[in-house]
C-alpha cells in the first residue's frame, strides 16, 4: 500500500515532469516562470534539465531533443544511461504544453514545503542550547528568509509608480513641508526634510560633544509628538537617561536634579514634566550587550505590539559583533548594513550614533569630517545621511559658548550644509537658536 507521503512525493515528481515539458515544448514559456529556479526541483534530474534549458534558451540556442542532449552530455552532474529516453518522457508527460503557469505554482509550493520542513529542523537545532534572545531571533530570521523566498519577484509598472509618485508630491504640496518625521528642530527638519522611512542616519562626535544629548532631545520631540520612539542605550543607563529626560522637559538644572538640593518650585516642576514624560511613547532599552539581531528582534516585536515611528542606537562601536574574531572594520560594516536592512524592513528610520577616531584633536580645524569616523568606511557606504557635532567651546571655552554646529556631510536627497543650534548645558539640551543654513565653508 502506497503511503500518503510517497504519493505526495509521486505527484510532486510528476509536476516537475510537466513543468519541464512544456518549457521543452514552448521555451517562451520560461519568461513566464522567472521565479522558478533549478534547486526548487526535488529531483536531480530534473534541476540539471531545468538549469540546462534556461541556459540555452537566454543564450538564443536552439531547443530540441538533440541540442538538449548534447548540452546534457557536456555536464557530471547528469551522467545517466537512460537520459535520451528520459527527455522523450517529459515531452510525453505534459498534459498541456500551455499550462506552465500553473506546473510552475506547484512546483514551487511543493519546493516551499519541503524548505520549511528543512529550516524547521535546522532550527530546531540551533536552538537547541540557545537562550531566549537567540531562539526569537533565530526563529524571526529563519521565518524572515522563508516568507522571502515564499514572496514571487514583483515589480512595478512605470504607470502606477508615477501614480504613487505623484500622489506624494500632492500630499506634500497640501502639508507644505516633507514627508518625513519631524525631528522637532525646525532647520534641521527644513535642510533633511525630515526622516524618512528606511533612512539609516549616523550622527557622530568626539566625546562630550553632546551625542546622546542631541538624540535625547530628538527623542523627546518626536515622542511628544505622538511617534513612538524605541532607544537603545548601550553606554547609559536607563536611569541616567531619565534623568536627562526630566531635566529637558522640566528645565531643571541636571546638576541640581543629581544632588536632590531643589526647592518646592523646582519639585512642582519635575513632578509636571514627570506627568508627561509617562504618558509619551519612549521606550528605552539600556542592555549593554546587545547585537543587532536583537536589536532587531526587539524593534520588529515593538513594531508589531505598540507601532514605531524611530530606532536610536546609541552608539555604534558598542555593538557586539557577530563574530569576535573579524576585523573590526568588518564588524562595523556588518552592523551598519543590517541596521539599515532593518531601516528598510520595518520603514522607519534609524539613527545611530558613532564615535570619531582621534585625528579631530590633532588639526588646527576641528570641525569633524568623514574620514575622521572610525571604520569609515561602510559607515560613509550605508549611512543615507551623516552629519557631525560640533561644540567649538570643547577646544577653546571662549569660542562660540552655547552653540553647537549639526554639520550634514552626506545626504543623499539633498545639500549638505551646517545647521547651528542653541547648547544648554546645564539641562543638556539642545534647542532651535540662530541658524546658519547652507553650504559652509571649507
Amino acid at each position: 500500500m502506497i503511503s500518503r507521503d510517497d504519493k505526495r512525493r509521486e505527484m510532486a515528481l510528476y509536476h516537475e515532469q510537466c513543468l519541464i515539458g512544456s518549457v521543452l515544448l514552448f521555451p517562451p514559456s520560461l519568461d513566464e516562470i522567472a521565479d522558478v529556479e533549478p534547486g526548487h526541483f526535488a529531483n536531480y534530474r530534473h534541476e540539471a534539465i531545468f538549469s540546462t534549458v534556461r541556459e540555452m534558451y537566454e543564450s538564443s540556442k536552439h531547443i530540441d531533443t538533440a541540442t538538449l542532449l548534447d548540452r546534457l552530455s557536456a555536464r557530471s552532474d547528469f551522467d545517466d544511461l537512460n537520459r535520451d529516453n528520459y527527455i522523450v518522457t517529459l515531452y510525453e508527460a505534459v498534459p498541456n504544453g500551455a499550462h506552465a503557469g500553473s506546473y510552475a505554482k506547484i512546483v514551487r509550493t511543493n519546493w516551499l514545503r519541503r524548505e520549511t520542513i528543512r529550516r524547521a529542523r535546522e532550527l530546531i537545532t540551533e536552538i537547541d542550547s540557545a537562550d531566549d534572545v537567540e531562539i526569537a531571533s533565530a526563529i524571526e530570521r529563519h521565518l524572515g528568509q522563508l516568507a522571502d523566498s515564499a514572496t514571487p519577484t514583483q515589480y512595478i509598472e512605470m504607470k502606477d509608480l508615477l501614480a504613487a509618485v505623484w500622489d506624494d508630491i500632492q500630499q506634500r504640496s497640501k502639508s507644505k513641508s516633507g514627508v518625513g518625521l519631524k525631528t522637532g528642530f525646525a532647520k534641521v527638519d527644513q535642510h533633511l526634510i525630515g526622516l524618512r522611512p528606511g533612512e539609516l542616519i549616523v550622527i557622530a562626535a568626539r566625546p562630550a560633544c553632546g551625542k546622546t544629548a542631541f538624540v535625547c532631545s530628538m527623542a523627546h520631540r518626536v515622542a511628544l509628538r505622538g511617534s513612538p520612539v524605541m532607544f537603545f542605550s548601550l553606554e547609559m543607563s536607563a536611569a541616567e537617561l531619565g534623568e536627562r529626560l526630566l531635566s529637558i522637559d522640566s528645565g531643571v538644572h541636571g546638576m541640581r536634579l543629581k544632588s536632590g538640593n531643589l526647592n518646592d518650585a523646582e519639585y512642582d516642576k519635575l513632578l509636571r514634566a514627570a506627568s508627561t514624560l509617562q504618558e509619551i511613547p519612549l521606550k528605552i532599552d539600556d542592555n549593554a550587550s546587545v547585537k543587532v539581531n536583537r536589536i532587531a528582534s526587539v524593534c520588529r516585536r515593538t513594531k508589531r505590539k505598540h507601532g514605531l515611528g524611530l530606532i536610536i542606537v546609541d552608539y555604534l562601536q558598542l555593538i557586539e559583533p557577530e563574530n569576535r574574531r573579524d576585523p573590526r572594520e568588518q564588524q562595523v560594516a556588518q552592523s551598519t548594513r543590517a541596521l539599515k536592512k532593518l531601516a528598510k524592513e520595518l520603514q522607519v528610520p534609524v539613527i545611530v550614533l558613532a564615535q570619531l577616531n582621534r585625528q579631530v584633536e590633532t588639526r588646527n580645524d576641528k570641525r569633524p569630517k568623514l574620514s575622521d569616523l572610525r571604520e569609515s568606511g561602510a559607515i560613509e557606504q550605508d549611512a543615507d545621511v551623516v552629519a557631525f557635532l560640533h561644540r567649538p567651546e570643547v577646544y577653546a571655552p571662549a569660542d562660540r559658548p552655547g552653540q553647537c554646529d549639526l554639520l550634514i556631510e552626506k545626504n543623499r536627497r539633498g545639500p549638505t550644509g551646517c545647521v547651528t543650534l542653541a547648547w544648554k548645558a546645564e539641562t543638556t539640551q539642545f534647542d532651535d537658536g540662530a541658524e546658519r543654513f547652507g553650504p559652509r565653508d571649507l
